[in-house]
């Protein structure tokens, strides 16, 4: 195998935290990672094109400075070393790899360039990637003469081909729920709007031992406005997201002459196709209610909705979805014949821990 172009240099660089967490090594060799790093996958609109069989090589864009007990932090230069990599509408999603001679440790997430241009000093920029598990064990391949060049010593080379198109899924992105017979609620979502969807991983083959392994950013590309609910009822507002399986391949030299190889299959979503469809659900509890008159009209468009855990199923996998509310995706309320009362589930309708709404 040969030497992948554009490996990632060992060093760590300075400049701005974007993420950090804890590397689980309660399954694995107990020394920790001696650093991670920090790939950029395509735009999103590159990754849309993609056709199965092409192959793409993973840009390292920062790296992670690992403690003993397996926590990290990552860093990359600045928000300009993102922007290459980021959609029309801002998002960059990441793949960090990181290894200890003998497991290798991998998650997805992603960043706006607007919140890393924000600077470490705003924590609510950092992403908090919680614990890291291993996704599987290390295979040696002893490399042929003259395969490997290297300029300086490197951690990882990286590139990744689509193996497969796995549809088209329906994806929960907005809660409508009412026990209000004279209200209405109407959920619209608009061209760059973006949702959190969950990611799987498996180094044991491309149909077995997925796990969940972070999460991608996907936005939609064109508007939606749902159809409104009058009166009570409680269900979910659904669009099609097109999931793929990628294989990631990833090298680490630094073990010269045998460097050693890992290839991870990971399921992701690649393309907003849109639609619209309604999922019945129970009514959540919400115990945080402000009073409103009749006539009156609330419009809920900032801070996150709750994580639908399960939202997706591939390979036996439960994958997350959340969607934020935004000026992009709003929920209105409206009391047209009397008044109500506008609840959240875990704070107050205005605040950012509302986190679902209901209409009572």
């Amino acid at each position: 195998m040969s030497l992948l172009v554009g490996a990632a240099p060992a060093d760590t660089p300075g400049g701005e935290v974007i993420a950090e967490g804890t590397f689980d090594l309660s399954d694995s060799d107990a020394a920790p990672p001696p650093s991670a790093t920090l790939f950029a996958w395509p735009a999103n609109e590159v990754l849309a094109d993609l056709e199965v069989g092409e192959q793409v090589h993973l840009e390292p864009v920062g790296a992670a400075e690992v403690a003993g007990d397996g926590s990290f932090t990552v860093t990359v230069d600045d928000a300009e070393t993102l922007e290459s990599y980021a959609s029309g509408y801002g998002e960059v999603n990441l793949y960090l790899s990181a290894d200890n001679g003998a497991s290798e440790f991998a998650s997805s997430f992603a960043v706006s360039v607007a919140d890393v241009a924000q600077g470490s000093g705003d924590d609510a920029s950092v992403v908090d990637l919680g614990t890291v598990s291993e996704v599987g064990h290390l295979v040696e391949e002893p490399a042929a003469a003259g395969e490997v060049e290297l300029g300086g010593y490197v951690e990882k080379s990286c590139s990744t081909a689509k193996r497969t198109n796995l549809g088209n899924f329906w994806v929960p992105i907005g809660g409508l729920f009412s026990t209000n017979p004279g209200s209405s609620v109407d959920f619209q979502y608009s061209t760059g709007q973006s949702s959190t969807l969950g990611v799987a991983a498996s180094t044991k083959g491309p149909t077995t031992g997925f796990s969940v392994s972070g999460t991608s950013s996907i936005s939609s590309t064109s508007t939606v406005d749902y159809p409104t609910m009058s009166g009570k009822g409680s269900k979910l507002a659904r669009t099609q997201v097109r999931y793929g399986k990628y294989a990631v391949t990833c090298q680490t030299v630094r073990q010269q002459p045998k460097p050693v190889s890992v290839t991870t299959y990971t399921v992701r979503p690649d393309l907003w196709v849109g639609g619209t469809s309604f999922a019945a659900v129970s009514t959540p509890s919400a115990s945080y209610c402000t009073s409103y008159l009749k006539g009156s009209t609330f419009t809920k468009d900032k801070s996150k909705q709750v994580q639908w855990n399960g939202a997706v199923t591939v390979y036996g996998v439960g994958l997350s979805a959340q969607t934020g509310w935004s000026s992009k995706g709003k929920l209105v309320v409206k009391f047209p014949n009397a008044g109500g009362k506008v609840c959240g589930s875990g704070g107050y309708a205005t605040e950012s821990t509302a986190y679902q709404i209901v209409v009572k």
